[in-house]
């Protein structure tokens, strides 16, 4: 499944630390913060500038040096725990 991420999400960073921050407005779809490790901030930043998770995914196995298919391997897991927590959405099937 393509996912892309949910309207009304920020990321932000506090003393170091990233955080998925709800907009009061989907308060009731996903949980209010979210502390995300630095690689899944750097997926999510990628996501958020209109990246679905198959385009990130190729953008960071070319970040990180890897194939696409380990970076598959480390990312899907990833995206779908944030689509599980309602952070992601699934996005339409692109070519």
């Amino acid at each position: 499944m393509l996912y892309k991420t949910r309207p009304g999400l920020v990321l932000v960073r506090i003393c170091g630390v990233d955080i998925l921050t709800a907009t009061r407005e989907i308060w009731d779809q996903c949980p209010v913060v979210r502390p995300l490790p630095m690689l899944w901030s750097l997926a999510w930043f990628m996501m958020s500038k209109g990246r679905n998770s198959r385009q990130t995914i190729e953008s960071l196995a070319e970040a990180l040096g890897k194939t696409e298919e380990e970076a598959a391997r480390q990312f899907e897991p990833i995206f779908e725990k944030l689509y599980q927590e309602g952070y992601l959405i699934p996005a339409e099937d692109e070519p």
